[in-house]
């Protein structure tokens, strides 16, 4: 007998389940800091006349990703500050992740490296430490979050948010300097910072995301 196709798309899925579609946006969230980092942040620094070797060292600030089962046992283990205490130990830490990643998203954002690399070089690091704690919650979360059966759908709609992510840290901070390029708005002191403008705009995207998180305290039922 054929299946219904109809049963086995994506949005089928994702009505059905609407913790789905919580875990596509979560997954997005989680694929924008590395990239940043890692490679956006580079073709930043190129324009602000960083030297190269500066920034080679510069895009291994995303290390904090590879040694965060340090302090993996700590959230599993403790809740969130204030967070914790309304939303549960899992969304709560979501919660704290996702606003570290958008004020070191901000802080950089605000910086010129062309003048003060130190400072670009401080809140790089702290971007990578927030975003690396972000991937160890939001696993958390999606492996308690729904039983066994759903484990592969699960994975499969957060690898899919995950690279829709890093696509639109990439290509996608390419086109929001152009667009924040021809704003009228006028936040930093010339037109030749769009790479921090497509920073800072990245950090006010985090707001959109933790709403995501507040709307999957509604829609599970129950605390984790």
């Amino acid at each position: 007998m054929q299946k219904d196709p109809e049963k086995n798309s994506l949005l089928s899925h994702l009505l059905a389940d609407r913790r789905y579609a919580a875990m596509l946006g979560l997954g997005f969230s989680a694929g924008i800091p590395y990239l940043l980092v890692y490679s956006t942040q580079s073709a930043w620094l190129s324009e602000a006349k960083v030297p190269i070797e500066t920034i080679g060292l510069m895009s291994e600030f995303t290390i904090a990703y590879k040694f965060k089962f340090i302090w993996a046992p700590f959230l599993d283990r403790y809740d969130a500050p204030i967070f914790g205490a309304l939303l549960g130990r899992r969304r709560g830490w979501i919660v704290v992740s996702q606003l570290a990643v958008m004020l070191a998203l901000a802080g950089v954002a605000f910086g010129d490296p062309a003048y003060w690399i130190a400072y670009t070089a401080a809140f790089s690091i702290a971007l990578g430490v927030a975003g690396a704690t972000q991937d160890i919650t939001i696993d958390g979360w999606r492996i308690t979050s729904v039983p066994v059966a759903k484990q592969s759908v699960m994975t499969a709609i957060s690898e899919m948010g995950y690279r829709v992510g890093t696509l639109a840290a990439g290509a996608g901070a390419l086109l929001l300097s152009a667009l924040f390029t021809g704003m009228a708005i006028r936040v930093w002191r010339d037109d030749s910072d769009r790479s921090a403008r497509r920073m800072f705009a990245f950090s006010l995207l985090y707001l959109l995301l933790i709403f995501s998180l507040l709307l999957v305290d509604h829609l599970s039922g129950g605390r984790r």
